[in-house]
């Protein structure tokens, strides 16, 4: 899981760097931003599935009692997957 995951990672930052270097150009490939923007998007369903999956197979070992505490600390790990909210 944790080399799938930072292949992902790696990935999604080499093509965030390049899509944001794509505003380097005075008139910028709109076509290669959008193959970009898409790639990013399946990488991070990708990743999203991975870390479910992996999840899954954690839950799927736990006896009753740790399952209580399991749906605990899947909402505090989902809580943080949501993006800040903006600060006024």
């Amino acid at each position: 899981h944790r080399k799938q995951t930072e292949d992902l990672q790696f990935a999604s930052k080499k093509m965030h760097d390049e899509y944001f270097g794509l505003l380097k150009s005075d008139s910028p490939d709109t076509v290669k931003a959008s193959q970009i923007l898409a790639d990013l998007g399946k990488n991070q369903q990708q990743l999203d599935k991975i870390t479910f999956e992996h999840f899954q197979k954690i839950k799927d070992i736990c006896d009753k009692e740790q399952k209580l505490l399991f749906n605990t600390f899947i909402d505090e790990i989902a809580g943080s997957f949501k993006p800040p909210f903006p600060k006024k």
